[in-house]
């Protein structure tokens, strides 16, 4: 998969919300979970960062997603984007 920069360089805010609202979201899952799950109260940090960013499986998601007609290109490329950036 590659970055489609130019969606990137046209809606830089846009992404720039999407990378954070991602990345806010997936972070508050994973501090519940933390709390509800056995995890020590110093490893909680260093669980939430490490697994809140976006995975390879977006990619696969957002290809199937667009070759079945639910998302549009330019989403589908906005999105790929928004999950690579939180993955750097």
């Amino acid at each position: 998969m590659s970055i489609d920069f130019g969606v990137v360089l046209h809606h830089p805010f846009l992404i720039a919300g999407v990378v954070t609202t991602f990345l806010l979201a997936k972070t508050l899952v994973l501090w519940v979970m933390a709390r509800l799950m056995p995890v020590p109260l110093a490893e909680r940090p260093v669980f939430v960062i490490l697994l809140a960013q976006g995975g390879e499986f977006g990619f696969v998601v957002f290809q199937a997603a667009q070759g079945a007609g639910v998302i549009g290109g330019d989403v589908a490329s906005g999105l790929v984007a928004a999950v690579a950036i939180s993955m750097g």
